[in-house]
C-alpha cells in the first residue's frame, strides 16, 4: 500500500511516490533535519532505504524523444553494462536496475 504524502519514516517525510517495483516502492522524501530532498526505497512496513535522489531523464523518456546518436546510445550501453557488472560481482545491494 503506497505511503501517503506527508508520512514520517524517522526524519524523513514522503512528499511523493517516484515509482514500484518488485522489491517496493520508491518515494521522494525531505530529510528533515538536514532540509534536502531524498528517495526513500521501501518495501511492505519492512526497514527502508534511503539515498541520494538523482532527477534525470529516465531511458523511457529518451528514447521516446527519437532515435539515439551512436556516441549517445554507446554512452549509455556502456553504462548499464557496468551497472550489470557492479551487480554480477556482489558490489550492488539492489535486486532491481533502474535505468
Amino acid at each position: 500500500m503506497p505511503l501517503p504524502s506527508g508520512t514520517k519514516l524517522g526524519a524523513y517525510e514522503i512528499l511523493a511516490a517516484i515509482g514500484a517495483g518488485g522489491m517496493g516502492e520508491v518515494y521522494r522524501a525531505r530529510d528533515i533535519k538536514l532540509g534536502r530532498e531524498v528517495a526513500i526505497e521501501e518495501s511492505e512496513g519492512k526497514p527502508f532505504l534511503v539515498m541520494e535522489l538523482v532527477e534525470r531523464e529516465t531511458l523511457a523518456e529518451r528514447i521516446a524523444r527519437g532515435p539515439l546518436p551512436v556516441n549517445e546510445a554507446l554512452t549509455l550501453s556502456h553504462q548499464i553494462s557496468e551497472a550489470l557488472v557492479q551487480k554480477a560481482s556482489g558490489h550492488c545491494g539492489e535486486r532491481e536496475e533502474y535505468p
